[in-house]
């Protein structure tokens, strides 16, 4: 097996926070904001690609005994469109940790609520974001 970065931050993820949450047989939940609609809709789709790619191979052996399973919502490629993506993803509390937007204005508007969840996260944009002087992403 390969280990990108994104497979491990997938299984890092459910290793993290397998152990408090559900049953041994029950998938561990992990939410993905991403764009399937708007102008990013061609690199969303492409990340799409990407997570499940790494989700087959994380899954072949599972975390912890128990398989992943990914939850997407749509940002709409925009900041507003991505607050309320995350927003649905983190009213569900069996969603144990978080993958971020790609574009980095989203994942800085969404990162208020990300530190509030207090859940492990994850982004694919490509720089660190800090928010009051805390590392979000």
């Amino acid at each position: 097996m390969v280990l990108t970065r994104r497979s491990f931050s997938l299984a890092a993820a459910g290793l993290l926070v397998a152990p408090c949450y559900a049953q041994a047989a029950d998938p561990i939940l992990i939410g993905v904001t991403l764009p399937i609609t708007g102008a990013g809709a061609e690199a969303g789709k492409l990340t799409a690609n990407g997570v499940n790619l790494a989700l087959d191979e994380v899954n072949k052996e599972g975390v912890l005994g128990r398989p992943l399973q990914i939850v997407a919502e749509d940002d709409q490629t925009s900041n507003p469109g991505s607050v309320l993506a995350f927003s649905r993803l983190a009213r569900r509390s069996e969603i144990v940790a978080f993958v971020g937007s790609v574009r980095s204005t989203q994942v800085n508007s969404m990162a208020p609520d990300v530190l509030k969840t207090g859940k492990p996260s994850a982004r694919t944009a490509p720089k660190r974001l800090r928010l009051n002087s805390k590392r979000v992403a």
